[in-house]
C-alpha cells in the first residue's frame, strides 16, 4: 500500500503534508491490528478510511493556489483591495 506523498501528493498552501503522512501511518497501524492476519481487509479499510479526508485537503490546497499566487497581489493597489476581500483580518 502507499501513504504520504507517494499515494496523495500535496501543493504547499494547506500545511497538511506531514500531518496526513503522519495520519496515514496511524490509521494503517488501528486497521492492521483490527484486522489481524487479514491484511488485504487491513489494507481496504485504510483507503476506505483515508480517502475522503485526503481528497478533501488535496482540494483546499489546490484552491489556496488561487489565494496565494494571484496575479492580482502583483499590483500594490490590487493586492489591498484582494487581501481586504479575501483574507481574515487576523
Amino acid at each position: 500500500t502507499l501513504l504520504g506523498d507517494a499515494c496523495h501528493p500535496m501543493l504547499p498552501f494547506l500545511a497538511q503534508g506531514a500531518n496526513s503522512a503522519i495520519e496515514d501511518g496511524m490509521v494503517l497501524t488501528n486497521c492492521l491490528k483490527a484486522h489481524g492476519r487479514d491484511v488485504p481487509a487491513a489494507l481496504a479499510a485504510y483507503e476506505a478510511a483515508r480517502r475522503e479526508r485526503t481528497a478533501r485537503l488535496q482540494k483546499g490546497s489546490a484552491a489556496n493556489t488561487d489565494l496565494f499566487h494571484n496575479p492580482v497581489l502583483a499590483d500594490g493597489k490590487g493586492a489591498g483591495k484582494f487581501v481586504t476581500e479575501n483574507w481574515a483580518p487576523d
